[in-house]
């Protein structure tokens, strides 16, 4: 599966060193990253912006072996993305002969000593996003301030959460309902979703 899209970058790693990463990666002097970090930190939006970076899509493993994903990334130039919640880390020792671009996520990281003693790492350490980005998000949905400060306080969504809502709210709203409603309601769906 390919992933595209160039999301704005979470604060905490900015546009400078996701370029000099890029570098270091086209360079060869880097070929593993990961980004670790609360699942709300946006691990996508940094994994989007790098591949657009280095001029290529991320390509998520399927449900097969990761060296067959890993050959395929490298045949089509692109970067492997591996949700480590989703593999063992066993399983990442099949990347140690590699010759694609990898991106390893989570909340925790994952460092797998096989790989790691066969490639060049490097790691990002992303956080939460803060009060005044979370505000930022809310208020691109275009609410009004204070409506986007009440919900920034409430809810701690990330990107995509937060593209949710408002496909959500916009298809209520196609059908009638006042949108700031919609969006709150939207809102309250995914904290509680049953």
């Amino acid at each position: 599966l390919e992933r595209t899209g160039t999301p704005p970058v979470p604060a905490s790693i900015g546009p400078a060193k996701l370029a000099q990463l890029a570098d270091a990666m086209r360079a060869g002097s880097v070929a593993i990253v990961g980004v670790w970090g609360p699942r709300r930190a946006d691990h996508e939006a940094v994994v989007l912006a790098l591949a657009a970076k280095l001029g290529t899509r991320a390509r998520v493993p399927g449900d097969g072996d990761l060296a067959q994903a890993a050959a395929d990334a490298a045949a089509l130039g692109q970067l492997l993305w591996i949700d480590c919640e989703q593999h063992a880390p066993a399983a990442l020792d099949a990347l140690a002969h590699s010759p694609t671009w990898v991106c390893l996520t989570g909340p925790l990281p994952m460092r797998p000593s096989q790989l790691l003693a066969t490639r060049p790492y490097v790691e990002i350490e992303l956080a939460a996003p803060s009060y005044a980005e979370r505000l930022a998000a809310w208020q691109h949905l275009s609410l009004d301030d204070a409506k986007a400060a009440d919900l920034a306080a409430r809810y701690r969504f990330g990107r995509t959460e937060l593209a949710a809502i408002a496909r959500m709210a916009g298809a209520a709203a196609a059908l009638g309902e006042d949108r700031a409603a919609a969006i709150e309601a939207a809102a309250a769906k995914l904290v509680h979703p049953h």
